[in-house]
C-alpha cells in the first residue's frame, strides 16, 4: 500500500511539473520574439498557475497522503 500512496504523491508531483513547464515555454517563446525584433512592444509577464488550479494534483496528492497514513495506522 505504501508504494500505491507513494505512486500518487509521485504523479500528482510530475503533474504539477509539467503543467508548469507547459507554463514557461510559450512564455519564453515570446521572450525570443522580443529579443528578435529588438524589444518593440510589451514585455510579457508569466502567470503562474496555482497549486489547486489542476484538480487532479491535490486530489492525487491528498489520496496519496491518505492512502499511506491508512496504511501505516492499519494493524497487521
Amino acid at each position: 500500500m505504501y508504494v500505491i500512496g507513494a505512486a500518487f504523491i509521485l504523479m500528482s508531483g510530475i503533474l504539477y511539473t509539467l503543467e508548469l513547464i507547459s507554463n514557461y515555454v510559450p512564455e519564453n517563446i515570446k521572450w525570443a520574439g522580443l529579443y528578435a525584433g529588438d524589444f518593440f512592444g510589451e514585455v510579457p509577464s508569466p502567470y503562474l498557475h496555482g497549486f489547486v488550479n489542476n484538480i487532479y494534483v491535490p486530489a492525487f496528492l491528498l489520496t496519496g497522503i491518505a492512502i499511506i497514513a491508512n496504511a501505516s495506522l492499519r494493524k497487521p
